[in-house]
């Protein structure tokens, strides 16, 4: 399992803001390698957590599945269609939550749990998605945090801007979306079959940076939540629930970036001028070059096709910052 330890919080707010952001921000970068890993994944714990999921929404444990990349997932849920689901829109408020269906009960579940603890970082509410308030404008790139809190910026903008959005960036946005594009569907069309897949590092890790640091209160009830997903993203990679079977990927054999020109906090961005960015053992690959994918590099020409898939049971290659591993199509219950 790749392993982040959650640090034990900050017992006392006395401890300096900049210690305070300073570890944050070591975690941060802790949390990118989670993100950015290679290694095997560790299926039992996986499983574990997932049965646990399920049966805290009254489900009994799926059949597993486990497929080589997103791009297989996608395939065998295609191929294999089951009970159609009713999307992830909330049902009518009469309806019992028991009674809702599975999909819904566990991304509304998730979702109230992150709302509740998002609601709780201090000293005041996140930023909204337009970003940090317009304390310094153009400064922030230039100051270090013991200047930012001299200018009374707000541990809420600091974090925000040095933690959250940085991870948001760097696994959301550079290479979560990218995959997703290339992998699962032609333009990101989000089918009824791929849209239901549970990968949100940046926010699951941010949440726990908080705990970490004591930015934010403890709720016992959501923070035991929070643990059991924390562990499947540790233990896993993407994953695709159903209420009587759950199919899960490997992680890449390798994944390589670099750092995104003039951003401070961190942030990466798919980048291979020799081969794909992005290998999986299955055979799917996504070519970029300074995080466009598909580019065109100007000393080889343009760039492969972004998604190679092969038949099941085909061993995978390795690349220079991965490893080599034959998949397994079926687990157990």
């Amino acid at each position: 399992m790749t392993a982040v330890a959650s640090q034990r919080p900050f017992g006392a707010r006395g401890i300096p803001l900049t210690e305070r952001i300073d570890a944050a921000c070591r975690l941060r970068d802790q949390w990118l390698r989670v993100g950015l890993s290679t290694e095997p994944v560790d299926r039992d714990a996986a499983q574990n957590v997932v049965t646990h999921l399920y049966r805290s929404v009254g489900e009994s444990p799926p059949e597993f599945i486990w497929v080589p990349s997103p791009a297989d997932a996608a395939h065998y849920l295609r191929e294999n269609p089951g009970a159609s689901s009713p999307g992830l829109s909330v049902p009518n408020t009469d309806i019992l939550f028991r009674r809702w269906p599975f999909i819904q009960r566990l991304t509304a579940t998730k979702h109230v749990m992150r709302l509740r603890l998002l609601d709780k970082v201090e000293p005041t509410r996140l930023p909204k998605k337009n970003g940090v308030r317009p304390v310094l404008g153009q400064s922030w790139g230039t100051m270090s945090v013991r200047e930012l809190v001299r200018e009374k910026v707000s541990a809420a903008d600091l974090l925000h801007v040095m933690v959250h959005r940085p991870l948001r960036e760097s696994l959301r946005d550079n290479i979560y979306r990218p995959l997703r594009t290339e992998l699962l569907g032609p333009d990101g069309c989000r089918t009824d079959i791929a849209g239901f897949e549970q990968y949100d590092l940046w926010t699951m890790a941010f949440l726990d940076i908080c705990r970490s640091t004591g930015f934010r209160d403890h709720l016992q009830g959501e923070d035991r939540q929070l643990d059991h997903w924390l562990t499947l993203v540790r233990a896993a990679s993407w994953w695709w629930p159903e209420q009587h079977r759950c199919v899960l990927t490997e992680r890449p054999i390798s994944v390589h970036t670099e750092p995104v020109p003039g951003a401070k906090y961190g942030q990466v961005r798919l980048h291979r001028d020799d081969g794909p960015a992005v290998e999986f053992a299955g055979g799917a690959t996504l070519p970029a070059v300074h995080g466009v994918t598909g580019a065109t590099d100007p000393a080889r020409g343009p760039a492969a096709s972004a998604t190679t898939r092969s038949a099941p049971g085909r061993g995978g290659g390795s690349g220079a910052a991965g490893r080599g591993r034959a998949p397994q199509w079926r687990g157990g219950r």
